[in-house]
């Protein structure tokens, strides 16, 4: 409903500015079009990303150690380097061609081509050629969010590792983003060394994609926990407020959020 009257408003604005203009009529052609509602999901992605901005602002230094989990085309190794240029960058991209590009791009950045998960070796991958941001190890419902759509996947072999045979032992990390469509309790499972040494703030995605791993929503609780780290939404960490208990998350996983922040 309030962007529903934030269109309005600009909508408004935008004939006020234009009227008595040569732009007149261009405008009035341009504002009869309806405005088309984006998806839930990218205004809600949106939001995320400029929050975990903020976050990284706040608490990072310029020597800290970032991890990028899932670095896609690289948007927050760019941020990284930005907020903490002396810092020792990891980023984790099993796509082969998101790889190359990767340390094409980034060539202060360590890009090791691979999966992280709970065991090291070698499995097949979903890939969606055409949006491979769905990929992961297992196929995400991507129909769910766009029920007419038809998507071109491939599955290929990658390799696959643990975090904690990965990363050098004595590298503290500060931060680590980690987007892996479901994957993310078998990546903390992996990691549980390096989490529990470091403690590290970790920004992750986590919701309804987790089920199709055979995981519980909300199931990331305790094995954060156990590693001794919080669980908040970024919007209450930046507020100030408190953590989360088990079943606050729980219920925020059903009816809020999907991306979250943990933290000491």
């Amino acid at each position: 409903m309030a962007l529903g009257l934030e269109a309005g408003m600009a909508r408004r604005a935008a004939k006020r500015l234009m009227l008595g203009t040569a732009l007149e009529p261009l405008a009035r052609r341009v504002l009869r079009r309806p405005v088309v509602p984006r998806p839930w999901w990218e205004v809600l992605n949106e939001q995320y990303d400029e929050q975990t901005r903020e976050f990284m602002r706040r608490v990072l230094r310029p020597d800290s150690n970032c991890l990028d989990v899932g670095a896609n085309e690289g948007a927050f190794l760019r941020d990284m380097l930005e907020v903490a240029p002396l810092g020792q960058h990891h980023a984790f991209e099993p796509l082969p061609d998101l790889a190359e590009k990767l340390r094409a791009g980034f060539p202060e950045v360590e890009v090791h081509e691979l999966a992280l998960a709970a065991t090291s070796g070698t499995k097949k991958f979903c890939w969606f050629v055409d949006d491979p941001a769905w990929s992961g190890l297992q196929r995400d419902r991507y129909e769910r969010n766009s029920p007419d759509a038809k998507p071109r996947e491939e599955w290929i072999d990658v390799n696959v590792a643990r975090l904690d045979d990965v990363l050098p032992e004595h590298l503290p990390v500060a931060f680590i983003k980690l987007d892996a469509n479901g994957g993310e309790a078998d990546i903390f499972r992996g990691a549980y060394r390096t989490l529990r040494r470091w403690q590290p703030f970790i920004a992750f995605e986590h919701g309804e994609s987790a089920t199709y791993y055979g995981e519980e929503k909300g199931g990331v609780y305790e094995l954060l926990n156990d590693a001794g780290l919080n669980i908040s939404s970024l919007d209450r960490w930046l507020e100030g407020g408190a953590p989360f208990s088990a079943e606050e998350f729980r219920y925020h996983c059903d009816h809020t959020h999907f991306f979250w922040l943990a933290h000491p």
